[in-house]
Parts: structure tokens; sequence; C-alpha cells
């Protein structure tokens, strides 16, 4: 059995699979499995009844496997392996059951572009001003230091877009490597070309040429799809193994948003759209249950309507998860491009959720390293709303998924209509941001608005909690809420990131009931504090809160 990372194998893998294309229209090409057997699969799932070890990677190497990938959500190791190796494997103690890795061909636009000057191409902005990103800008928020990872085919970081641009770590699933840009003699020719483009929509920062939605975030960037070219017209396949490699090791590196503009059908049918069969619709699951949103492309088709078990007209997977936020295509003119790909979900959801512009959508050109292009595909709507994401996170670092998802639904053009083909309608960056504040703020903020304090010392018999900062980001004075269940001495500081006490605003006992602070940017020598990061720490006798404060300066 052949490796998985030569350009012989992935052709060989196309012939397993028993795989021919069956119509390509308007550069979209949808390849269709003819009886593909247990033998195609070069390789498997290895579920375990433990969380994977180096003895269990060992031992599996022993008897013949060649190991791919770790998941310790799924408790989970995916292996290439014979069938006589395969049964020693399954045999196993330690083994819970094996299952083939699913290798997926996406639906994906061909690489139309257009001439920039047709369109304000300058920074893009109408893209950001259909969904009312360009308000939130206004807010000063940028995405400053919000972690986000790509899962994509691969990424050039030498146009000058990206220049300013921090990426914090990169990684190669499918080599396994740290280089995610293409290789001689490894990758084909133009791999990295729709990662790149998918990335500037959201991280590009060249002033008069492209800004992104969120040029000041911080990107995790990971290589999970294995391309396979032929001109314009392409199939790609990815292994899902790699996919679910990519994601854990974005969420364990902390980020909030992944924009994944991938979306697979092979080997699915209707009835799998559950959110529930693949496991790559469970591992966005498990990323949300940690705390990061994943933004997925609701992918490209031929623009006939969904019947049957087929996946025709259909969103892919993991487009399909529960918690995953499904973006759709629509014009300039806000109606949904024909292309887009429409649910609802096997079990009757809403899918897609939202959409976003992905036709003629302003990215980085992939020919040189200074144009932008106009592209096609729900592959460039995905991470608008990926970055607008990062954008409600800056703003509210608190928000949990589910407050994430409500925020999209409930504010999008469509939210009182939805349908199955833009979801709730086209995202509306201004509304969501109101939303969250409605919950993570006070109503009403007036810098005056400080409270006495009981100097009194009172036993504490109760709980207290330190709300989000507003406006957060800040070049006014912002307002800190804390509640009180019952009086209690409370401590509230402000600290630089190195640990600095910056100020105290509350060395006292609080009454019972809610409490607005106001901090005016000011060090204790009357000076402003310098832009930047700091920390907001409330403690009482039930231990020491902290909330982030970005400090924009006046």
């Amino acid at each position: 059995m052949c490796g998985p990372r030569t350009a012989l194998t992935r052709c060989q893998k196309m012939n397993d699979m028993r795989c021919r294309r069956v119509f390509i229209l308007i550069g979209v090409t949808v390849c269709v499995s003819f009886g593909a057997t247990a033998e195609a699969f070069v390789a498997w799932w290895v579920f375990l009844n433990e969380t994977p070890s180096d003895v269990h990677v060992a031992e599996m190497e022993r008897h013949g496997a060649s190991v791919r990938t770790v998941s310790r959500w799924f408790d989970a190791v995916s292996v290439e392996a014979e069938e006589s190796s395969l049964e020693l494997i399954a045999a196993m103690p330690f083994v819970r059951g094996v299952s083939p890795v699913r290798r997926s061909s996406r639906r994906w636009t061909q690489e139309t572009t257009l001439s920039a000057p047709q369109f304000d191409a300058g920074q893009g902005e109408f893209q950001r001003q259909q969904i009312r990103a360009n308000l939130l800008r206004e807010r000063d928020l940028l995405g400053l230091d919000v972690k986000i990872g790509v899962l994509d085919t691969g990424f050039r970081l030498t146009h000058q877009a990206f220049g300013a641009t921090h990426v914090a770590a990169t990684r190669d699933f499918v080599h396994g490597d740290d280089i995610v840009s293409d290789q001689s003699g490894q990758d084909d020719p133009g791999e990295e070309d729709h990662g790149t483009r998918a990335l500037s929509i959201m991280a590009a920062n060249a002033p008069g040429e492209l800004v992104g939605i969120a040029p000041l975030a911080t990107y995790y960037l990971a290589k999970t799809e294995d391309v396979t070219r032929n001109g314009l017209e392409f199939e790609a396949h990815t292994e899902e193994d790699f996919w679910v490699a990519g994601l854990e090791w974005c969420v364990d590196n902390g980020c909030r948003i992944v924009n994944s503009s991938l979306g697979y059908i092979l080997d699915y049918t209707f009835p799998a759209l559950d959110g529930q069969t693949s496991i790559m619709s469970r591992a966005i699951e498990e990323a949300a249950r940690r705390g990061a949103l994943v933004v997925v492309a609701a992918g490209n088709t031929d623009g006939v309507a969904p019947a049957g078990d087929g996946m025709r007209g259909r969103i892919g997977v993991p487009a399909d998860a529960v918690s995953a936020l499904t973006v759709g295509a629509v014009t300039r003119a806000g109606q949904p491009w024909f292309f887009t790909a429409r649910g609802p979900t096997f079990d009757g959801r809403v899918k897609p959720d939202v959409a976003a512009l992905g036709s003629n959508t302003i990215a980085v050109s992939v020919r040189d390293d200074v144009g932008v292009e106009a592209n096609f595909g729900t592959s460039f709507a995905a991470p608008l709303a990926a970055g607008v994401a990062a954008l409600l996170i800056d703003a509210f670092p608190m928000a949990t998924v589910d407050d994430l998802l409500e925020a999209f639904r409930s504010t999008a053009s469509k939210a009182n209509q939805p349908d199955n083909i833009i979801g709730y309608g086209i995202v509306d960056a201004e509304r969501a941001y109101l939303l969250l504040a409605d919950r993570y703020t006070p109503t009403a903020v007036d810098p005056r608005d400080t409270v006495s304090v009981d100097w009194a010392r009172v036993k504490r018999d109760g709980l207290a909690a330190l709300g989000a900062p507003y406006p957060n980001p800040a070049k006014a004075p912002l307002a800190i809420p804390i509640a009180v269940e019952e009086s209690q001495d409370a401590l509230v500081q402000i600290f630089g990131l190195s640990g600095e006490v910056i100020g105290t605003l509350v060395d006292a006992v609080l009454d019972r009931g809610s409490h607005t602070f106001v901090w005016d940017g000011r060090l204790p020598n009357g000076d402003l504090a310098s832009p930047g990061v700091y920390i907001v720490s409330l403690t009482t006798g039930d231990g020491t809160q902290t909330r982030r404060i970005a400090w924009r300066g006046r």
C-alpha cells in the first residue's frame, strides 16, 4: 500500500475510490463515488478505550501501522495499515473499534478572478459595508489579540497585505511539518492559493489596497487539505483526520474562532447531514464545548435544488454541525448567489445560518504579491463572518459560542423569516454588537455614575461577580459593572500585563446590589495610560476574577 503524501498516490486514491467527474457546470466540479469498498480506504480510525499515549502509538507501529494523527478529543488514532496489520490492531485490548477515514471530494468554485479596477477593491469596502462591519471598525474593533484558526489548503504570506499580520504558528498536517506554503516536489503548484485568499479577507492590512475584517487578530494557520490540480478544473481530496487534527490544534492553542472554507460531499448522503454522523461535525461540537466558534462555508453547487437522498445542491459536512456558523453566499445586490449550497439538515434544522458576500468578494491576488482580485464562492463569504465573530469577541471576551450564534442569527436580515438558502439572512455586525452589549454591559453608562462606598466592615455572606467592561476597546472612560449578592469586602484594581498596579478603583465594603465603577484611563500620577491591553481584577473573599481591557488612548 502506497503512502498518502505523493502526487502518484493522490491519483491512485482517486482510482481507489472509483471516483470520476459526472458534471462540471460554471466552474463547479462535483465528484460522485461509485460503490467504494472497504479495500479502497488507505487510512483507518482506531478508537481506543482510553486517551492515546506514546505506548499505544508504539504498539500500533510495532504491528506494521503508520500513524497519521492522534485525536485526544475522540480517544482515537488514525493509521495506514495493511489488512493483516489492521486485524491485529483491532484485537488489541485497548482498542474499542475501527472504521475507515472518510476521503471526501470538495465542491470548489473554479478560480475565476476579475480585474480589481472594476470594483471598489482598494480596501474591500463594499464587503465590509454590506455586513455593517465598517461600523464596528468605527468603534476601533479590529480583533486585537483575538486568536483565529484557519483550516485550508495552504498559505503564502509574501503578499504585501500580510506584512503586518500576526501569525503565531503554522502547521502542515498533510506532510507533518510547519511549512504551509507550497514546497517544490511536495505540493502541486497553487495548492496555497485558496487558503491565501480566504485568509486575506480577514487578515489583510494594506491601507489603500485591502484591509481585512480583523487585521489585528492573531492567526494560527493549519494546512489540512491535499490538493490535486488539473488546470482550472480540479478535484480536491481531504482526509478527515487531518481536518480534525487541525481543529484540535487550533483550539488547543486558544483560538476562539476557527474558519474552515471547506465543504465535503463524497462518502455522504443526505441522511448523514444530521450533525452527528460525520466525525468532523462532531469535532465542531467538541470545539464549541471548549469555547471555540467554528465558521464553515456552506459549499457551492450547480444551482439545482436538493432532491432525494443525494448531495447534489446541498450543504456538505461539517456545515451540518449544530454549533457551526454555516455561511452561504449573496451577491452585491443582496440576493442569494445562484450556486450557494442549500439546507436544511436531515433533522430539519435551518442551514446555512447566515450569509455574506460570495460574488465578487475582494481578496489578495495569488498571481503576484501586490494586487487584489475578485472571487466567487461561499469559501470567501465564510471569512467575512469569521472576521465579524472576532470583532465581537474583541468587544465581549466573555461571550460564549451560543451567545455568538444567537447574535448572528437573531440580528441578520431575514431573522424573522429564515429559509434554507441564506438562512437567517445577511450578517449585521452592528446589530449583533448591540445585542451582546445589552447582555454584557449596563444598559446606560454615565462616567459620573460612581457609587458611594460603605466603609463599615461587615461580615461577608455572599457572592460577587465582575461584569464585562464597557465599551471595550475604549478611548473614553469605561464602566466596570459589579454585582454583589451580599455586603462584602471588595478590591478592584487595574493591572498592566507585567503585573504592575496601574490604579485602585475600590478598596472597601460594597453593599448588596449592582455597582458601576469608572476608569478614565489615567495613571495614579494623572497621566493617561499608554494604549495597550490591561487587566481589571475583582478580589473578594471568594477569590479573584479578571477581565481584559483594550485601552486605545485618547
